[in-house]
């Protein structure tokens, strides 16, 4: 398992999984203690196929599971098993900053 401490956290995932195994996920997370250590959670988009619950939505998932926790989280970031895929490179450096609005900026190459 990678470190937690201080990273800007990035997950999705892939129209296999349903609304109840997500949430599992981040429960999880949460009982290690991922959200002790990160700076932010950015959350990329799911595929349709997922079908959240108008009733239980993505974002009620991730605030019941971060409920106490003070970072910025980003949902439905541009990236996943999406249109458009956008890919991001593990292990670089990037910048969250949530004020007015959240912006996310990558802060080196990927590759040189």
């Amino acid at each position: 398992m990678p470190s937690f401490d201080g990273v800007v956290l990035m997950l999705e995932d892939d129209e296999s999984e349903t609304p109840e195994t997500i949430d599992r996920y981040f429960t999880q997370l949460r009982h290690m203690g991922a959200y002790d250590k990160i700076a932010a959670l950015v959350v990329g988009r799911f595929p349709s196929k997922v079908d959240f619950d108008p009733d239980f939505p993505l974002k009620d998932i991730i605030l019941r599971a971060t409920r106490g926790y003070d970072f910025p989280i980003i949902l439905d970031a541009d990236f996943g098993h999406t249109d458009p895929v956008t890919t991001l490179a593990n292990g670089i450096r990037i910048r969250v900053e949530a004020t007015d609005s959240v912006t996310l900026d990558v802060l080196e190459a990927a590759v040189e």
